[in-house]
């Protein structure tokens, strides 16, 4: 998320741009998709596991998501539909 604020990435839509739980997991709003780096992030923290449960590992909350090495690619604000989990 530091890097998305640093570069002024929006990763939120709508009205989540206002209404959000400020960078600590809780509402679920800035939701990325892991294109290409999997392996540069942290894990998956547990307010991931409970929010993104039906979702491909690829996505991630922004907020608790850290670059640990290397480069990443994501999308911001990727169209969300009910997805079995792969």
């Amino acid at each position: 998320m530091r890097v998305a604020k640093a570069g002024r990435i929006a990763t939120y839509e709508g009205a989540h741009w206002w209404l959000n739980c400020l960078g600590t997991g809780l509402c679920g709003s800035c939701v990325i998709e892991v294109r290409d780096g999997m392996e540069n992030l942290t894990p998956r923290t547990k307010l991931e596991e409970m929010h993104l449960s039906e979702f491909p590992r690829a996505f991630r909350l922004a907020c608790q998501t850290e670059i640990v090495k290397g480069s990443v690619t994501i999308l911001t604000r990727p169209k969300i539909e009910a997805q079995p989990r792969y």
